[in-house]
C-alpha cells in the first residue's frame, strides 16, 4: 500500500469451521469478482490483479492463477465479473498434497477433528481426489494462459518441503509459462524467512509483470 497499490486482505470460510474444500477458494474468487464490480469505488485497475499469500495463501494465489474463470468454482455473487488474476506470488504454499501426505498417511490415525480430514470433509481415504484438485502441482495444464508466477520457499522449511517449490517451478518452466523463484538460503517457514530485502524484490516483480 505504501508502493501505491491497493491491497485488499480477504477472510474466507474456514474448512475448521466444516467448510471442507471448496469453501476458501470460492471465497477468495468471490471477493476478487467483489473488488472488481467495487473498482471505481476503492479506485482499482480491474486488468491489473496481483493474488499475493503465504503458506495456505500461496497455496490459494497459485490457484487463482491456474484456475481463472473455472465455472465450477464460481458463486453467483457477482458472477457477471471475473475472478482471473493477471499475476500470482506465492512463498511456501503446498503444491502437491499428496506427496505430502500419502507417504505417513495412517488411516488408523486419522481423527475428524484433523486439518486434512476438514478440508477433505471425511476421511483421507476417501478424498485423495480432493487433495488432488486442491493441488496446484495437478492443474498444470499445455496451452493455458496463465498470468506469471513468482515462487518463494526457504529451503530449511520444516513445515512446508522446499521441493514444493521447486517442483512447481519446474512444471511451470517445463510447459513455457512465464515463471520466475527466489530461494531463501537458510530460512524456515515464516520468521527469518522475511526481511527488506525480500520485500523489495517482491515489490520489483510486481511493478515489471504488472
Amino acid at each position: 500500500a505504501q508502493a501505491g497499490y491497493v491491497v485488499a486482505t480477504v477472510t474466507h470460510r474456514n474448512c475448521m469451521e466444516n467448510h471442507p474444500w471448496p469453501a476458501f477458494l470460492q471465497d477468495v474468487k468471490t471477493a476478487i469478482r467483489f473488488l472488481r464490480a467495487h473498482a471505481d469505488e476503492y479506485h482499482i485497475d480491474p486488468d491489473r490483479v496481483c493474488a499475493f499469500g503465504t503458506s495456505s495463501g500461496g497455496n490459494t494465489a497459485l490457484l487463482l492463477g491456474l484456475t481463472g474463470d473455472d465455472e465450477s468454482l464460481v458463486t453467483e455473487d457477482y458472477a457477471e465479473y471475473s475472478s482471473k488474476v493477471q499475476l500470482a506470488v506465492e512463498c511456501f504454499g503446498p503444491t502437491d498434497f499428496i506427496e505430502m501426505i500419502q507417504p505417513h498417511y495412517k488411516p488408523e490415525l486419522e481423527k475428524p477433528d484433523d486439518l486434512f480430514y476438514k478440508l477433505v470433509g471425511g476421511p483421507i481415504s476417501e478424498g485423495w481426489d480432493v487433495l488432488k484438485a486442491m493441488s496446484p502441482m495437478y492443474r498444470v495444464e499445455a496451452g493455458k494462459n496463465y498470468p506469471p508466477f513468482l515462487i518463494i520457499h526457504g529451503d530449511a522449511d520444516e513445515l512446508v518441503p522446499y521441493s514444493q517449490g521447486t517442483k512447481m517451478y519446474a512444471r511451470l518452466l517445463e510447459l513455457g509459462y512465464d515463471a520466475q523463484m527466489i530461494c531463501i538460503t537458510d530460512a524456515p517457514h515464516e520468521g527469518s524467512f522475511w526481511s527488506q530485502e525480500l520485500h523489495d524484490a517482491i515489490l520489483e516483480y510486481i511493478k515489471e509483470k504488472l
